[in-house]
Parts: C-alpha cells; structure tokens; sequence
C-alpha cells in the first residue's frame, strides 16, 4: 500500500514538474512579443499581450485599464504597422515546440495574421419572416418553429435561432444564443426567461452564462473571455475577442434581422442553417442540395422561382428536412430557459400549415410591395425576400445591416495611468468592498401596518398592558426618531380631568413630571409613564405628604381605563 501511495505521489510530481516546464518554454518564447508591445503601449500593450496569451489558454483575459470599448483582436487590426508585422513574425517563428505550445501559438496567431493577410469579410443573415443569405450567397426562405444552428464552426463559434409562430403560415426569429469564446451569451426580444411574457420582456433582453445582464447604449459590456456586447437603439452587436461578429435588430417583440459576420481567413470548417462558407453556393447543406427541386440557380436565389407547385415543394424540403438536420437538442441548445421549460417547449414540427409562395401574390400588390422596396434602397438580390414581406405581412422592408468595426480609424491617445475600465456592477462592488466588508443585504421594507398608533387609537383599541413590562421590551432609541404630535395632544393633564392642570403639579419641583417630551411616546398610556422607572418611584413617595390623596388617585384610575 505504501508502496503504490510513492508511486502516485511521484507521478503527479513529474507531471506537475513536466507541465511548469511547458509553461516555461511557452512564457519563454512569448517574452518578445510581450516586449513589443509594451514598447509601442506602456499600458495597452501589456494588456494585449496577457490578453492573447490568456486567450491562447482559454483563460478569462484581464481587466481594461484603458478608455477604449474593443476586444483583443480589434486592438491588433488598430495597432501600427511596424508593431503588428514585428509580432506576426514572431508568432510565425515559434514553430517548434511539443503540441501543447504549438496549439496555444496556434490562437494566437487567429487573431494577430488576419489583418496582415487581407481577410476580408463574410457576412450571412436571417431576416423577415425569415428568409435567409447563407456566406455564400445563396437566398431561401425558411417558415418552420423551433431552436436551430444558424452558424457553427469546428473553432468554437456558434450561433442558434429561435423562431416562433406568427401565424399558421409565417414565423418569425425572436431570439438567439451564441458561444462567445467560452461565454453563453443569449438575446431575446421574446420569452426572456423570468420575464413572465411571452411577446416583449420587461427587463433587460440579454443573458451571460445564465444571469441577465443591463447593456447601456454607448457603453460595452465585457464578456470574460474577452468578448463585448454594445447596444445603439434597438440593436445589439455580439464580438467574438478573435474578431467575429453577431448583429441583431428588434422590431417590436421580434428581431427583423440577424447578421453573422465572420473573415476568409476564419478557421475551422463551417456548418448550419448559413452555409459552410466555402465560395461555393451550391454545396451548403451536406449535399442536400441536390435532393430535387433545392438545387441554387447561379443567381443564388430560389424564392419565387418556378412554379407554385415547385416552390411549396421546396419549402416543404426546409422546413421539414433541413430544419430537422440543424435542430438543437437539449443537450446542445445555448438557450436560457424558465422552470419546466426545454427546447421541446418552443418545437413545432406540424408547422406551418400552409407553404405560401410568391405566384398566390396578386400582380397589382406585387408591384405596389416592389415599388415600396425600391423606396427603401432594397438591392435587387434581395428584392423577392422583401416583396413577400409585405405583401403577406405588411413587414417594414430591411436593408443589408451595415456591421460596424469599432477599430476603424480609432486613435490611441496617450495615456498616463491605468484606469480600470470594467463593467458597471463591477465598478459597484468595487466601491461597497471598499467601504464596508460586510455582506452586501437587501433591507426589507417597513410594513406600514406596523408603525405605531396615535396614543388615542391605542387607548380606544388596544387591550391594557403593563406600562413598566412595555417600556423595558421597547427599545427607546425607537422612539425618538419617530415624528411625535404636539405635545398639547400626548399630555395626560389634557386628556382625562382638568385637576391635572392645578397649580400644586405645574410647580413642582420635579421637572420630569411636567415636561410633556417624554409623554409623546406612543407607549405610554398612563401618568406613571411619563418618566423612566427610576426616577418617577421615588418622586411619589416623596410628594406623598404634601399631595391629597383624591389627586394621586385621579390618574391611577384613568390607567386603569
């Protein structure tokens, strides 16, 4: 037993000594590009460089301390040439190495060689009702409900659709999920979980990692590993820290639009609903493409091709085929959901009941929605897509979002100190951890019910109590900051009998007994009360043999009441 107890702890310490040397060698080879970029920024360079490097380990990156609302990879794109070509000829060196470090230099290399490799950009989108542009080009519509793979790719990216029932024959998208570089991010325009409505949510539309999040316009949030969330208006913009971006648009309880946006130079091999990004339209869908009637014409569309009979064959093929090819499970879904919900919960394979085509529009209405298009600066690619909007649902026409890279033309302002620029419940914490170390408590609200009574409504409807008992059980630090009435009110002498007013108690020398601050409180029913215990005891022994006995006994009686 001793014996094999040796040998584990030895095996554990060779691998504990193997791993501190890979990551030796690694931190090592990195030096140089941390010493760039710290050349070019005292401040943002050594972000950069922690930041690829925790992204390299699939690790949270660091904290900004800096104005600027990017991810690591748009602060690449936005540095000098001299700076970027230094570090890619670094990253490009490090070839050798044993598989642990080749794969983390392999990361790293995503994001610092595409803006010197030209990549340009892909974009694919789900619009409408919904219709659909795959990254290559190819248009279809796609009327079915459910949780689908719009976009996936072998190097982690991922983005699922919600879509949901408007009519018997049209559904729209009302949300989406996606993996954020490690981070679940979710956004609904409907059925937010916890919202309690179904159509619209009270609240903040955004998740991350299973919590809602408040989004401020104009101001990012950080996803941990690295990535951003912005709102402007009404949409919401997703971007990955390797550079890939998600874009969606609300209308109303629904997104009219959801662009994904990726590079040519974006690794991995591609899947979904969007097409595998590969230049060729025709070969999007695991070669069902070539089931009949689905083939793309080289314009890359197929709706209001053919007849009627060809197109409600077609749509019957997406909704049914196609979508149950690219369903989630619950096993893969990213979405959010309420209690005794699942992605069965949002599932329809019946639907729709009807396939509408483009040949059951009307001539005249055709041209009416055509003209209304053109108006809105639809293109001509899309300009099917957008008829049938409107002629079935009178659906507001939706350009081609245009994507926004926020490292374009950016200017890096020289800056002095670090200034952490992080999240807002962060910065609030931040702050409460600073003042107190106690627990962050809710305080529970005062029930109005128990506020203390007026000293007459309690004389009216309290059962009598034992003055002297109720004063020791009431903290008297209670009593104080509570609003007391005039004093003319609380007095006993004005309450009961007007003897109390004689001369022979105004002038006595005892000034406890007079003052009426100290008969405001609402617990003190009786005269004896109007001092504390201690004092008012002696005080009557005391006035006993100059007092008649008839005045004493007025106010014991009139407790007693």
């Amino acid at each position: 037993m001793r014996k094999s107890y040796l040998l584990i702890v030895s095996c554990l310490a060779f691998l504990g000594t193997a791993f501190a040397q890979e990551e030796n060698a690694f931190s090592k080879n990195y030096d140089p590009v941390r010493l760039e970029l710290e050349e070019w920024d005292p401040i943002r360079g050594p972000w950069l460089s922690s930041s690829l490097e925790a992204m390299s380990k699939q690790e949270p990156i660091p904290d900004r301390t800096f104005p600027e609302d990017i991810t690591p990879a748009q602060m690449v794109a936005a540095l000098p040439e001299k700076t970027r070509t230094n570090v890619e000829r670094i990253a490009m060196e490090n070839t050798n190495g044993n598989e642990t470090e080749q794969s983390q230099w392999n990361e790293i290399r995503r994001v610092i060689v595409r803006p010197g490799a030209g990549c340009g950009k892909k974009t694919a989108r789900t619009y409408g009702e919904p219709h659909l542009v795959t990254f290559d080009g190819a248009r279809y519509s796609f009327q079915t409900v459910g949780e689908f793979v719009l976009a996936k790719s072998t190097s982690g990216l991922e983005v699922q659709s919600r879509q949901k029932a408007i009519r018997d024959d049209f559904s729209v998208n009302t949300a989406i999920a996606m993996n954020v570089g490690g981070d679940r991010v979710g956004i609904y325009a409907s059925d937010m979980p916890g919202s309690g409505q179904v159509r619209g949510n009270r609240g903040t539309p955004v998740m991350v990692n299973g919590r809602p999040v408040t989004v401020q316009a104009g101001k990012a949030y950080f996803l941990d590993n690295g990535g951003t969330i912005t709102r402007s208006g009404n949409t919401y913009a997703v971007t990955w820290p390797t550079g890939e971006v998600v874009q969606t648009r609300f209308h109303g309880w629904f997104m009219n639009d959801v662009s994904v946006q990726i590079t040519d130079c974006s690794e991995g091999v591609f899947d979904g609903l969007l097409g595998n990004a590969n230049g060729v339209r025709g070969d999007d869908f695991r070669g069902m493409n070539d089931v009949a009637g689905m083939n793309f014409p080289r314009g890359g569309g197929i709706l209001g091709a053919g007849s009627r009979e060809m197109e409600q064959q077609r749509l019957s093929f997406l909704a049914n085929s196609l979508g149950d090819a690219y369903r989630v499970t619950q096993f893969t879904s990213l979405f959010d959901y309420g209690i005794g919900q699942s992605t069965l919960s949002f599932t329809d394979r019946s639907f729709p009941r009807v396939h509408r085509t483009m040949s059951e529009i009307p001539q005249n209405r055709r041209d009416q929605a055509r003209r209304n298009c053109q108006n809105q600066g639809i293109s001509q690619q899309d300009m099917n897509g957008c008829i049938f909007d409107i002629a079935y649902l009178d659906m507001d026409p939706v350009p081609t979002p245009i994507v926004r890279d926020p490292s374009e033309g950016i200017v890096f302002e020289p800056i002095r100190e670090r200034t952490p620029n992080v999240n807002k419940e962060i910065e609030e914490a931040g702050k409460e951890t600073e003042t107190s170390d106690k627990p962050r408590l809710t305080p529970l609200p005062i029930p109005e019910a128990k506020e203390k009574p007026a000293l007459r409504d309690r004389v009216i409807k309290s059962d009598p109590v034992d003055p002297v008992k109720e004063e020791r059980t009431t903290p008297r630090p209670e009593r104080t900051p509570t609003p007391a009435p005039a004093p003319v009110r609380s007095t006993p002498v004005r309450t009961t009998s007007p003897r109390r007013s004689t001369p022979t108690r105004t002038t006595s020398p005892a000034p406890v007994r007079s003052t009426p601050a100290r008969t405001t409180s609402p617990t003190r029913a009786t005269p004896t009360r109007t001092t504390s215990p201690t004092r008012s005891t002696p005080t009557p022994t005391r006035s006993t043999p100059t007092r008649s006995t008839p005045t004493r006994s007025v106010p014991t009686r009139g407790g007693g009441r």
